[in-house]
């Protein structure tokens, strides 16, 4: 072919390759929902009644006696089934894998987020919910008799904060999109201490502890459950006056919606 020639066609070629690269970026863009979906939207899909009826919801649950529902007379599963029976209200359906275990620790679940059968859960999740850091300050407080030593609280306190923060980046690094929330405790202590507002003040910093690491993740929410037991403890608590009975896990299951619905902070 002349040079000539091939001059001319030149531009003609360039502009069909460029016209087709176009189109195949905006087909990407505007691709359908089920082909772009996230966590997120599904979650919002799930609350507004869309999610296709074979699609599940998945979620993880971890942590301590809270996640496991210890204190639930009526065994149904704690906040999370109580979570479970509110989102089928909404016509969505959950698949729930819990390995939380009572008394765990905040070194605990460092550790139990090394186990192949949880990373493959978080995986596929697109919540993980946990509950942690209640047995780390009883343990010390127990440690030291029930006496709150300053600098023992301090150091704890720091411990704590490493660990609550390797287990959000770790859930992160498994899954990049999975939505986390981190459920605060409460004082069940109140009715039995004379130290009352020191105790608070305590946990008050305990929970503070953790909504401050995760405000460092993204795609990470803590949910305070601690004014909610405040005003009306003693109804909420089971028989051991330590965990929540039915209707306490059940107030914690309703708060937690509400963060799912992004209604919360």
């Amino acid at each position: 072919m002349p040079i000539r020639k091939r001059t001319i066609l030149f531009p003609f070629i360039l502009i069909i390759i460029l016209t087709l690269a176009f189109t195949n970026d905006l087909l990407f863009l505007t691709k359908s929902p089920e082909t772009t979906a996230t966590s997120q939207h599904k979650v919002d899909r799930c609350l507004d009644g869309t999610l296709n009826k074979e699609e599940t919801l998945n979620i993880v649950g971890l942590g301590d006696s809270l996640t496991a529902g210890v204190g639930d007379e009526s065994k149904s599963g704690g906040y999370i089934g109580n979570l479970e029976k509110k989102l089928a209200e909404l016509n969505c359906f959950i698949s729930i894998k819990n390995y939380s275990k009572s008394g765990y620790k905040s070194s605990d679940l460092v550790n139990k987020l090394k186990e192949d059968r949880v990373v493959s859960a978080i995986e596929e999740a697109e919540i993980v919910l946990f509950t942690i850091g209640a047995n780390d300050l009883v343990n010390v407080l127990k440690k030291h008799k029930m006496q709150i030593n300053k600098q023992v609280v301090e150091k704890a306190q720091k411990e704590y904060a490493k660990h609550i923060i390797k287990i959000l980046t770790d859930i992160r690094s498994i899954n990049e999109d999975v939505l986390i929330y981190a459920i605060g405790f409460y004082n069940p202590l109140a009715h039995i201490f004379s130290e009352q507002e020191e105790i608070h003040s305590l946990i008050s910093t305990w929970n503070e502890t953790t909504k401050d690491q995760v405000s460092k993740v993204d795609q990470a929410y803590f949910v305070p459950v601690d004014d909610l037991f405040t005003t009306q403890l003693e109804r909420l608590l089971a028989e051991d006056l330590f965990h929540p009975n039915y209707l306490g896990y059940k107030t914690i299951a309703e708060r937690l919606l509400i963060y799912l619905q992004r209604k919360g902070e």
